[in-house]
């Protein structure tokens, strides 16, 4: 178990937010440079899209920025918590591929999956 202070780790995810936005340009390029990956990598540009989104939420969140989540832009994230994350073979490329930052990303990953966890235990989404 890891110990991080809310505060430092809302400034984690808002780090992450900014970083995985990199990173999905890049896989993007990758998937165009790459033909032969090019699904894996579309599918993880895909994954980060969402994943951005979700970092911001937590970023929010962590931070004690609770009202800016009331606005009903980010409610598909409610059903999306309960969706099911990435593959784990295709999280273990996405891993390779980011290399130095793998480390941050293991910390803020896990506390974005108890995060999602505790929204699809507490939340029910009535469509």
């Amino acid at each position: 178990m890891i110990r991080v202070e809310r505060r430092d780790l809302a400034d984690r995810f808002s780090t992450g937010a900014d970083r995985k936005l990199s990173e999905r340009e890049k896989f993007i390029m990758r998937a165009f440079e790459e033909p032969d990956n090019s699904a894996d990598f579309l599918d993880i540009a895909e994954f980060l899209n969402t994943d951005i989104r979700f970092y911001r939420m937590a970023a929010a969140y962590y931070g004690g920025d609770i009202d800016s989540l009331d606005t009903g832009d980010e409610e598909d994230l409610l059903v999306l918590a309960s969706a099911k994350d990435i593959s784990p073979k295709l999280y273990a490329k996405y891993l390779r591929e980011i290399g130095p930052s793998v480390k941050e990303e293991k910390v803020t990953h896990q506390a974005l999956k108890e995060l999602k966890r505790a929204i699809a235990d507490t939340v029910v989404v009535i469509q």
